[in-house]
This record gives C-alpha cells, sequence and structure tokens, in this order.
C-alpha cells in the first residue's frame, strides 16, 4: 500500500483511490503543506506546472483551505540539514511510510 490511511471509525487500514500530493513548502508563517489536488490523474507536464503553482502559493501565503487540509501523500525536502535521522509529522488519520 502506498497511499493507505487509519480509519479510527472502521479500525483497519484503507487505501485511498485518489492521490492529493502534500508538498512540504516553507512559507511566510512556517511549514505549510499544501496539495497538488487529483495529482495521479496529470500528466508529467501538468504535474510539475500544479508543483510549481501550488508551492509558489504556498510561499507567498496564498494556499486555499481546500489544498491545505486535502493531502494523501506527503513529499518533503530535508535540504541542507545535515541529521542522520529525520522525523516527520503526520495527521492522526494518515500512515507514515519511509522507503
Amino acid at each position: 500500500m502506498l497511499n493507505p490511511r487509519f480509519d479510527t471509525e472502521r479500525d483497519e487500514i484503507v487505501e485511498y483511490d485518489h492521490i492529493h500530493l502534500g508538498l512540504a513548502v516553507q512559507g511566510r508563517c512556517g511549514l505549510v503543506v499544501p496539495a497538488v489536488l487529483n495529482a495521479r490523474a496529470l500528466t508529467t507536464d501538468d504535474l510539475d506546472a500544479a508543483v510549481r503553482d501550488v508551492t509558489g502559493r504556498a510561499r507567498e501565503g496564498r494556499s486555499i483551505r481546500e489544498e491545505l487540509a486535502a493531502g494523501t501523500f506527503t513529499l518533503n525536502n530535508y535540504g541542507g540539514f545535515v541529521r542522520l535521522v529525520a522525523d516527520a509529522i503526520e495527521s492522526p488519520s494518515s500512515l507514515l511510510r519511509r522507503i
């Protein structure tokens, strides 16, 4: 399973049938995770354009509410941070998959 969540009401792991690709972005007011909605349905060129749009607006503090609450799978980049171990913060209903 690549895109699962834990359903606390049903007490089971379920897999989303869509991918809203969350992207960790350092914005004006701190770290935000806007999502490219329905990323699975996009071509490579369309995904590139959507990532640039979503991250650009996030850096400027112009993300829309739906993007900030929709991520089902999150990518981040630790960039210049030199660490041997990195921890992610995930919402309670999501599962963390480390590759």
